[in-house]
């Protein structure tokens, strides 16, 4: 009111010279906050997730028109070679369900992503299969256990720890007993129980040289628990570790993988590998390799695909000695059985884990396949999952080699290619 009254009073009852020119410095001042708010909104970069919605990308259009009225033009990271060579290996082995998700872990693009399945019932009742992230983790958990126990306790590769019973199976009298009054059958290292997935042993391990607190940290670190950060909307992949009690059989089973309350996505997996190659960063993920405002003539503001740190590098080189015996000695040695008697891969270092758990949502027996495949010049992380109703068609291992021998075997990288290919390939 008393700024109303002083124009009023400056500019209409007293109209002299030299109250003009006050009252326009006022006014300018008053004026010029809001001008310069919106020359900075007018000239700033727009971010695309402000035009569009996630949703809006999950069959990979090369073209939106937004609820603003602009027209968005998007290409894809995804590589139409190898994205086409996953459907058609898919396709030929023919699972009642699976999902391929290649990434290239240097930069966070998606190179592959394709999910099949086997009728037409399922593929209706089961859309979008790589986008979600309810399938049980099973052992590539013990992904997370390792590296926690190598990091947080100076546990090494060839630490021997005795167990007892089978290998893949899990018992409280295998895990809680007295070394003093029964004696261990089977005494192995580090390195080989994460090749053979030893349930027993990483129980032991989990309840000697660790605790609830340091897995679930460990667990947050890998983005289990909470939102990995990616155009499309995913849910988090979760790891439930409950508080230690005394004997806490859910700690133990979650520490081995032998439980289906961990959960993991497809895409989320296919990050871990990246660990690896990147001395214990994970690289995050990316689809979309550019965004162009059609109506405005400028491009849009992407999520970038950063690193994040997760391990030491001492603690990542291990990793990978422990994933790679997985391919040499471990479950997956028959799927890689002569790869390297082919000179073409002579430089590539693979490693991964293998992961097999009975699900229910899709129904089946899940197999998992998480790994990294790196040579001089370029790296790849990846996940395979395959799920069979009664009869196995085909293990991930092997899928996941054949996308490696494909990689690595030619130039197949033709980055920020057009978005129409794509769409005909999935």
């Amino acid at each position: 009111m008393r700024l109303f009254r002083f124009f009023f009073i400056k500019l209409i009852l007293r109209p002299r010279q030299q109250t003009y020119g006050w009252a326009f410095i006022l006014l300018g001042a008053l004026c010029a906050p809001t001008i310069v708010y919106m020359w900075w909104q007018s000239s700033r970069p727009l971010e695309l997730f402000n035009v569009i919605s996630r949703s809006e990308l999950f069959e990979f259009p090369h073209s939106i028109d937004s609820k603003s009225g602009k027209s968005i033009q998007i290409k894809y990271t995804l590589d139409p070679a190898l994205h086409g060579y996953a459907k058609e290996i898919l396709e030929r082995h023919r699972p009642d369900f699976g999902v391929i998700v290649v990434m290239d872990a240097t930069n966070g693009n998606l190179l592959a992503i394709q999910d099949y399945a086997h009728n037409t019932k399922d593929r209706e009742e089961f859309p979008r299969l790589f986008a979600r992230s309810n399938f049980p983790a099973a052992s590539v958990f013990k992904i997370v256990t390792a590296a926690a126990a190598i990091d947080s306790a100076a546990i090494h590769p060839d630490f021997e720890i005795g167990y007892r019973g089978r290998m893949h199976t899990l018992y409280k009298r295998n895990v809680f007993f007295d070394a003093r009054r029964f004696r261990p059958n089977n005494f192995v290292s580090l390195k080989e129980a994460f090749g053979k997935s030893i349930n027993s042993f990483f129980g032991r391990l989990a309840v000697n040289y660790l605790d609830p607190i340091t897995l679930r940290e460990y667990a947050y670190r890998f983005y289990f628990n909470r939102s990995l950060p990616f155009e499309l909307p995913l849910a988090a992949s979760s790891a439930f570790i409950p508080k230690d009690d005394g004997e806490n059989w859910g700690y133990v089973e979650a520490a081995s993988g032998f439980t289906t309350k961990n959960s993991l996505s497809p895409i989320h997996a296919a990050t871990i590998g990246s660990v690896v190659v990147n001395q214990g960063r994970l690289r995050l993920p990316r689809m979309i390799a550019s965004a162009y405002d059609m109506n405005e003539n400028k491009a849009l503001v992407l999520p970038d695909a950063g690193l994040v740190d997760v391990l030491g590098a001492h603690t990542a080189d291990q990793l990978s000695t422990l994933m790679g015996e997985t391919i040499y000695t471990g479950t997956s040695r028959k799927s890689f059985r002569g790869f390297y008697r082919d000179k073409r891969f002579s430089s590539v270092v693979v490693g991964g884990k293998t992961g097999s758990l009975t699900g229910s949502d899709p129904e089946g027996k899940y197999d998992w396949f998480v790994g990294f495949a790196k040579s001089p010049d370029r790296a790849i992380s990846f996940s395979v999952l395959t799920i069979n109703k009664e009869y196995w068609q085909v293990k991930s291992a092997y899928l996941a080699r054949k996308i490696i021998e494909k990689y690595f075997s030619e130039d197949w990288l033709s980055n920020n290619a057009d978005s129409t290919s794509l769409v005909k390939n999935r």
